[in-house]
């Protein structure tokens, strides 16, 4: 894309459709130290939303599912709050990196 101009310069294209959660939604992705991480929502607003997360070494993939998706849900519990599955990657100085998730 094209940010001046405000123009697409090409695609859209495939990446990743998620792990096989209904309605794949709302995909954010992000560099960090040499991988690119897309971080993806799933399941609608039914109970079993969650955010799943792959990694590849380019943009445009091929992207592997992390190992512990998904990473965040509530799928499967009893607690009070369900349907939880938007997230968004954030960075402090006691945090790990995202590649963690694949150890």
């Amino acid at each position: 894309m094209d940010p001046v101009a405000g123009k697409v310069l090409e695609g859209p294209y495939p990446v990743w459709s998620g792990t096989g959660g209904k309605y794949p939604e709302a995909p954010h992705l992000y560099q960090v130290d040499g991988w690119w991480y897309l971080l993806m929502s799933e399941g609608g607003t039914e109970r079993g939303h969650a955010v799943s997360i792959a990694r590849a070494r380019s943009p445009r993939g091929p992207f592997e599912p992390g190992p512990a998706n998904p990473v965040l849900t509530h799928r499967g519990t009893n607690r009070p709050i369900q349907r939880t599955g938007h997230a968004d990657l954030v960075q402090a100085a006691h945090t790990r990196s995202p590649k963690s998730l694949w150890r």
